[in-house]
């Protein structure tokens, strides 16, 4: 092989290593409130953009709903500590927009604000 033909075989397995890069990675993203109080007992969120699939933590559970192309979710714990959830999406790269509605403590009382609240998404490792 000469070395222009070894230099184009490299250059053209490195661009197709490089696209696939760019792939739709389908997975479980696990959804956890990120809260400036120490404790929280539940949520309700919108996430913007596919979901397949959604799963309560095993000490919580789930109801979700899709409103015009919105999937709104609450999230209820059995007792007050961290509040999360887990998603089944088409791409675990891109973890859906969302908006968080209410939020509510330790004592099931609604937070007053929502400053300082987001979510923060992980793929799932097994």
């Amino acid at each position: 092989m000469t070395r222009r033909r070894k230099f184009l075989v490299v250059l053209l397995v490195g661009w197709g290593v490089g696209c696939s890069d760019g792939q739709p990675v389908p997975g479980e993203l696990d959804v956890f409130l990120v809260t400036p109080n120490q404790i929280e007992s539940a949520a309700v969120v919108e996430l913007l953009g596919v979901v397949d699939r959604i799963q309560s933590a095993p000490s919580g559970a789930v109801f979700s709903e899709v409103v015009d192309g919105r999937t709104r979710i609450a999230v209820l714990m059995r007792g007050a500590g961290q509040v999360w959830f887990r998603v089944f999406v088409p791409d675990v790269k891109n973890p859906p927009e969302f908006r968080i509605l209410e939020v509510a403590d330790g004592a099931n009382a609604i937070r007053p604000d929502l400053e300082g609240y987001r979510l923060q998404f992980e793929p799932v490792r097994r």
